[in-house]
């Protein structure tokens, strides 16, 4: 089989209370005594005592494992069913390396890569930097009447801003403002009516699409925040900000390669910042885009030994580079690298070690 493991399990009993609260979680490990690979929970099925589950196997080497099945009830094991399963590839030399770029990598191991992505912070946006190109972006083209509000807003007095563009005839500069003040106090729900209140009188206007979109990402409105950030053209706030989170928000719904290319934007406009740099090479190896990932994370990487997600996206760039014989030139190189960052990660504590074992077997197996 290849890419996804499919597996129906079926209890039966003399009475109904033997399967009464059963539950069962389906993994894949390499051997009897193995930590898991892949697992899932399994979902009922249509008749009691019967479930189903998918697990994505893309992620695992070629090679034979074991599907296990656990049977929990009332918070203890009732009983493990294992079958063989063999993951198949066709065989390394014959998967087109354009292929395995066309796909994403599992949801459990984008999970694992994007695990610590924080909340957006609304301090981020409202700093002084970011809020002096906000305004300034805002204020082209505004009549003389609203310079009384530019000055409080620069201030930090937005609630005083809103009142002074409200004065000077200006309503969807002060609702814009007013946004900004709920946005700062944290009332997320609040303050996108406001952007949206700005956005129905003067779509173009592109800060409040920009706090529009911080807003909703507040509110764990993921796809629509992140479609919103990425709208965001790069003179609004130059160093790239809305690009980096429209990446981090488009990386939360697993929406790799649309989190690709927003950071792409993001890395151009700060060019040397880690933070930037770490997350293009994540979403590019969640995205199987193995090369470009190495460019990026590779002169840094052993750098930043703690850093828990990039060594995991370094390792797994490696093998996935490997399943494709035209990377056959950097076998010996690669082995040395995989070697180091796999050390790293097992000193951070990483959580997917069984997997990253999995990777180095194949990595220093003879090709």
């Amino acid at each position: 089989m290849q890419g996804r493991l499919s597996a129906l399990l079926e209890v039966y009993g003399s009475a109904p209370a033997q399967i009464d609260g059963l539950a069962a979680t389906l993994d894949v490990i390499a051997n009897e005594t193995g930590s898991p690979l892949a697992s899932a929970r399994m979902r009922a099925g249509a008749s009691p005592g019967a479930w189903q589950a998918d697990i994505d196997t893309s992620a695992l080497p070629p090679g034979r494992y074991l599907a296990r099945a656990t049977i929990v009830q009332g918070g203890s094991v009732r009983g493990h069913l294992l079958r063989p399963l063999r993951v198949l590839t066709g065989g390394a030399a014959a998967i087109p390396a354009a292929a395995i770029a066309g796909r994403a990598a599992p949801p459990e191991l984008i999970a694992a890569l994007t695990s610590d992505l924080a909340p957006l912070a609304p301090q981020e946006l409202l700093s002084p930097s970011v809020l002096a190109a906000v305004l300034a972006n805002a204020e082209r083209g505004r009549a003389a009447s609203t310079k009384a509000a530019f000055q409080e807003a620069r201030g930090g007095r937005l609630g005083p801003a809103a009142m002074a563009a409200l004065d000077g005839g200006d309503q969807p500069l002060a609702a814009f403002l007013k946004g900004l003040e709920l946005f700062g106090q944290q009332q997320p729900a609040r303050a996108a009516q406001q952007f949206q209140t700005v956005m129905q009188a003067t779509p173009a206007f592109a800060p409040a699409r920009l706090y529009l979109g911080a807003s909703l990402a507040q509110g764990t409105r993921y796809k629509e925040a992140a479609s919103l950030l990425q709208s965001v053209p790069m003179d609004v706030v130059p160093d790239g900000t809305p690009a980096r989170l429209a990446g981090e928000t488009w990386l939360k719904v697993g929406e790799v390669a649309l989190a690709a290319e927003a950071l792409e934007k993001a890395a151009a406009g700060a060019a040397g910042d880690w933070r930037n740099a770490r997350l293009l090479g994540i979403a590019y190896a969640a995205s199987h885009r193995a090369d470009e990932a190495l460019a990026v994370l590779a002169p840094q990487l052993d750098a930043h030994g703690g850093d828990q997600p990039a060594l995991l996206a370094g390792i797994y760039s490696l093998y996935r580079r490997h399943l494709s014989a035209d990377a056959a030139s950097h076998l010996d190189a690669d082995r040395t690298m995989a070697t180091r960052w796999a050390a790293a990660y097992r000193k951070a504590g990483g959580a997917l070690q069984p997997l990253v074992a999995q990777w180095m077997t194949f990595l220093q197996a003879p090709k």
